[in-house]
């Protein structure tokens, strides 16, 4: 069987980073049926089975594949976009359960960490004489970088951000810039940082904090309904405002205990969210659905 599907990534065909990138490339290690990434022209739409959406505000009212795994965030306003689809796939469990009451036929398959995010040793070149955080993502307001980086300012701390976006970079001594980086350099450098820091706006399940969770970093997490579904007992909640971060990073840099009990609780949540799982659950659907 050849799957074929749209690949909605911020309108462009083919995206390494971000959400929806990431989930792709799991989708087709999980399986051994051929995926067909078919790119966003209208005139191809309507030949795929499965669109993976991450922009609302861009294609997925033009797709009619069969199943549809929503990765990001859904207000109730947006649920008409998915009523032809056969199956909905949502990552988050208040999402799933929106749909759910609006009568659409819908699965839970909960975003999970790729294998490769574990804990491990720190780097002893990135190691640092201050708290290091990290933000692993987009920059953008929506994801609240331009907050954290005005909550750092002056804390005796460093803070790493990695990824890329349009946003002014800050003169800030404290505040790193490291780019975009592969998978195995963000690995090490959440491994060698000490809190990760999350201030998004709006959320679906994001792999990011996943998989800092599952490198077992303590978090600093905005307090949306999407992360709490995620991180549960394991971070510091905060306001999506300045203020609120900073203290929140305050209150983690200065407790020793607080971090090391953070840290043992998103291992062990981590630890409940099976790559292997997530697979079998999903290629299991779009057989049935496909058959």
């Amino acid at each position: 069987m050849q799957i074929n599907a749209i690949h909605v990534v911020n309108n462009k065909t083919k995206c390494p980073i971000g959400g929806a990138g990431i989930v792709g490339q799991m989708l087709q290690n999980a399986t051994s049926h051929k995926i067909n990434w078919i790119n966003n022209d209208v005139t191809q739409i309507k030949k795929a089975s499965i669109s993976v959406v991450y922009q609302l505000n861009k294609w997925p009212w033009l797709t009619i594949p069969r199943i549809c795994h929503v990765i990001t965030e859904v207000i109730p306003e947006s649920v008409f976009i998915y009523k032809d689809h056969d199956m909905l796939v949502t990552v988050a469990e208040h999402t799933w359960k929106m749909f759910r009451d609006f009568g659409y036929k819908t699965e839970l398959i909960e975003n999970v960490a790729r294998p490769s995010f574990s804990p491990g040793d720190k780097d002893v070149k990135l190691i640092r004489d201050v708290p290091i955080l990290i933000y692993c993502g987009n920059f953008s307001s929506h994801k609240g970088t331009d907050k954290l980086i005005e909550a750092v300012k002056d804390l005796k701390c460093e803070l790493w951000l990695i990824g890329k976006g349009n946003i002014n970079k800050s003169k800030y001594r404290n505040v790193k810039f490291l780019g975009i980086k592969n998978e195995n350099e963000i690995i090490k450098h959440l491994r060698s940082a000490d809190i990760f820091v999350f201030p998004s706006i709006t959320e679906g399940m994001s792999l990011a904090l996943l998989e800092a969770m599952a490198v077992g970093l303590p978090c600093i997490v905005t307090n949306i309904q999407a992360n709490i579904d995620t991180c549960k007992d394991s971070a510091i909640y905060v306001d999506r405002d300045i203020l609120s971060l900073r203290n929140g990073i305050i209150k983690l840099i200065e407790s020793k205990q607080l971090q090391k009990d953070l840290s043992g609780t998103a291992l062990q949540i981590a630890s409940t969210r099976k790559y292997e799982i997530w697979g079998e659950s999903f290629i299991s659907i779009i057989e049935n659905i496909l058959k």
